[in-house]
């Protein structure tokens, strides 16, 4: 898994504070534990870090886990699915995505 940090400037159609947010998830998900774990149970990249190639924030059904994190933690990861825990403490489960033609890595946008 090779995690890239991003840039300053939002790329695509992300709003800045949305762009900044996922700036800090992308960070603390590649200082945890979580990438090795997901790659031992099969994860692809696009699957963590992907979004849709022409409308990266607006089309949730193509955003990776990393960038549908919106500041939630992982507190589980299994082959199909994570659990994520919000800020307030809610629980909530993100289904992990298959590959289909149309994603790039997040940090693909500028590209």
């Amino acid at each position: 898994m090779i995690g890239r940090i991003l840039s300053n400037v939002p790329e695509g159609d992300f709003p800045s504070a949305r762009w900044a947010t996922l700036r800090r998830d992308m960070a603390e998900f590649m200082a945890s534990a979580w990438p090795a774990e997901a790659t031992r149970l099969g994860w692809s990249e696009v699957e963590l870090y992907g979004v849709d190639d022409s409308r990266p924030f607006t089309r949730i059904d193509g955003l990776g886990l990393v960038p549908a994190l919106d500041g939630c933690k992982i507190v589980a990861l299994d082959a199909d699915r994570a659990i994520l825990e919000t800020p307030g403490g809610t629980r909530q489960s993100y289904q992990r995505k298959a590959n289909r033609p149309g994603r790039k890595l997040v940090w693909e946008l500028s590209a």
